[in-house]
């Protein structure tokens, strides 16, 4: 597998024909627009913003053929990417390009949230034809709940979920052209990277402080809006475990638990990396390591 991603990353560093044939292909695949946005990010990040812009253009066609079709999810993960691997570029550092993902994340929960309105409707159409009275079984606490409730609850878990999709392959693809760079470029340097990604306290209270006020509301827009806050504390929150075996020697059968159960636990995770930002975890053990 390491064989197969070096060769693809070094195609599309070949040259922009190349970046551009494996960007738009892979965007033109089902459920593969992260790896589409990954070559973007590459070629962003070793050649920068220009550079990127044009393969980025290109890979829109198919997104945007993807997003007529009712799947707009290509496209979004696109803009996402783009505006973090300019970041990172720029800055060298992934809590401003973790951080660069809000912004663009609420632009996308504007449009989200008007975009699968009627994809929203459909299922909840279905949803009372298959369940009729009976909605509240979908839910623990539904037999409290008013049809009206439930079908809110209902209207918000899907968009909230495309939402996570959409923000998540983003940044599985930032991540992906990051390592294909230090691959490449810089071998161990990835890693080193990642271990060291820890959010500033400044920067949990201010996510924390917007995902509370997005809470407040049952607007479509702010269950659109809440993933993208809750990701650079979720993948700071991975970094962190990833330190943490990485100081411990600890191989990487160690972390396979941790994915298996990291959707089943993921608050835990961001609650650590909340803790982490204050009382930094790796730099306690690093110092009693060497103590």
């Amino acid at each position: 597998m390491g064989g197969r991603m070096r060769a693809l990353a070094e195609l599309i560093m070949r040259g922009r024909a190349a970046a551009i044939a494996v960007a738009v292909i892979a965007c033109a695949v089902p459920m593969m627009f992260w790896m589409s946005a990954a070559a973007v990010a590459l070629v962003t990040l070793r050649r920068g913003w220009h550079d990127g812009l044009q393969v980025f253009i290109w890979a829109l066609l198919p997104a945007g053929v993807w997003a007529w079709m009712g799947q707009p999810s290509s496209l979004f993960c696109l803009v996402g990417t783009m505006a973090m691997a300019c970041s990172l570029r720029r800055t060298a550092s992934w809590p401003v390009a973790l951080m660069a993902l809000v912004p663009a994340g609420g632009l996308m929960a504007l449009v989200i949230s008007d975009y699968y309105a009627p994809q929203v409707a459909h299922a909840m159409e279905i949803l009372r034809q298959l369940y009729g009275p009976n909605l509240e079984t979908l839910f623990p606490e539904g037999a409290n709940l008013s049809q009206e409730q439930i079908l809110t609850l209902l209207e918000t878990s899907f968009v909230r979920t495309a939402s996570f999709i959409i923000a998540g392959g983003a940044v599985l693809a930032l991540i992906l052209a990051r390592g294909w760079q230090a691959m490449l470029y810089n071998p161990g340097g990835f890693r080193t990277e990642f271990h060291r990604l820890r959010l500033t306290p400044m920067v949990t209270v201010v996510l924390l402080g917007l995902w509370l006020l997005a809470m407040s509301s049952t607007s479509l827009v702010t269950a659109a809006i809440q993933p993208v806050l809750l990701m650079p504390l979720l993948v700071a929150g991975i970094a962190l475990m990833h330190g943490l075996a990485g100081l411990r020697g600890f191989g990487k059968a160690w972390l396979l638990p941790f994915y298996v159960l990291l959707l089943a636990f993921y608050p835990v995770v961001v609650l650590l990396a909340c803790l982490d930002s204050l009382l930094d975890f790796r730099g306690r053990l690093e110092n009693r390591m060497q103590g």
